[in-house]
């Protein structure tokens, strides 16, 4: 016969046998105490990325994951005279992780509660056997033409060397906000990569409506020692389709990435893609505004760039962060740069040193000139 169980019992389950407090699970995972309890209690059902986040904190194997994340947005059944948790012959020593390092942070500097003592695991305890039985309808990820928002936090990693106590705060407040305007907006969180956002809206006018709230919102809040938080935004829109439920990579994701990069904190650029779906359904007030064709780095085709303009928000920043950005003599390469990373690096690496000219041989037509305005463009101060 079976019994219902929840996944906020595999959550639980999976903590004591980690010997993990709530307290130290909520730190590890990111979030406040109160949300684990409601999630063990089955008060809430965690979204995409917390329930990956939860996977990676209680050692879900591999094996494993795919139903840990099903049950996430599931209600699964098992054996009742089954115990999730059964001692087997075999066993491993697992440390207790350590909780994630935002970009650039040093171990010394990592949240509070790291790096435990050495639990003795056995290896049935490392996941449930379970299977899928009712559903709970949850939100799934849009698919066709989709826009996409990327954010990240500028200078972050100097925050942290700065204010490593300050900045988990600050960095809490900062995922709070961001969830709440995207959300809010009807787009999917599903990706967080230290205190990078990836979410995906079913259209442009949602996305550039989470985008100024989320701006706002960040405008607003009180920061403590850290001062403002600065985060740069970017949008753009491509057509895609759900792999296994979840989107596969593709070039869409690198001019993305690309684009945000390019940008500054508080600054929100849109792609001429996300432009043209958006120019003529723009909220009161709010412009975009024009900066131009910009060659992103490892892309062959320009990309025009537009600005979201709101009279409330910072609208004067610096030059874009692209290979032309500086006044140069760099022509803008025609295509990417493919198989030439070891020697990009080696290049860069001696005019970042004590030598100041390299000189590239070889016979004609090996890419010589190509490969030294990749370096140069590398090297170039941002």
């Amino acid at each position: 016969m079976e019994q219902p169980i929840s996944f906020g019992n595999w959550v639980r389950r999976r903590r004591k046998a980690l010997d993990l407090t709530q307290e130290h699970l909520a730190q590890q995972v990111g979030c406040t105490l109160a949300t684990i309890k409601k999630i063990e209690s089955d008060e809430r059902r965690p979204s995409r990325d917390m329930a990956e986040r939860l996977a990676e904190y209680l050692h879900i194997t591999s094996g494993q994951r795919e139903s840990f994340l099903r049950a996430a947005r599931h209600i699964l059944a098992v054996d009742d005279r089954a115990d999730p948790i059964v001692p087997m012959r075999s066993s491993i020593t697992l440390p207790i992780p350590a909780a994630k390092v935002a970009p650039g942070m040093s171990g010394a500097h990592a949240p509070a509660g790291g790096m435990g003592a050495p639990t003795l695991l056995d290896e049935s305890q490392l996941g449930a056997a379970i299977s899928p039985s009712r559903a709970v309808a949850t939100p799934e990820l849009p698919s066709g033409t989709v826009t996409f928002l990327f954010t990240d936090i500028e200078g972050s990693t100097q925050l942290w060397e700065r204010h490593p106590q300050a900045m988990k705060v600050s960095l809490a407040q900062h995922h709070t906000l961001l969830r709440q305007a995207i959300e809010t907006h009807g787009g999917e969180v599903f990706q967080i990569i230290g205190d990078a956002f990836c979410a995906a809206f079913a259209t442009a006018p949602a996305a550039l409506g989470a985008a100024l709230d989320a701006q706002r919102a960040l405008r607003d809040a009180a920061w403590g020692p850290t001062g403002p938080i600065r985060v740069r935004m970017a949008l753009h829109t491509a057509t895609v389709v759900l792999q296994a439920g979840d989107y596969p990579s593709g070039p869409h994701f690198n001019r993305l990435a690309r684009l945000l990069s390019a940008g500054h904190g508080d600054q929100t650029l849109l792609s001429a893609a996300t432009h043209e779906l958006l120019h003529e359904h723009l909220p009161p007030d709010v412009s975009l505004h024009e900066l131009g064709a910009h060659q992103l780095k490892d892309l062959s085709r320009p990309e025009l760039i537009f600005q979201l303009v709101a009279p409330d928000l910072p609208s004067d920043f610096p030059p874009l962060r692209t290979i032309e950005r500086r006044r140069t003599n760099l022509p803008i390469p025609v295509n990417e740069l493919i198989g030439r990373t070891r020697e990009v690096a080696e290049v860069s690496a001696l005019l970042q040193g004590k030598v100041r000219l390299v000189t590239l041989t070889g016979p004609g037509g090996t890419g010589k000139t190509r490969l030294s305005l990749q370096v140069a463009a590398d090297i170039e101060p941002h």
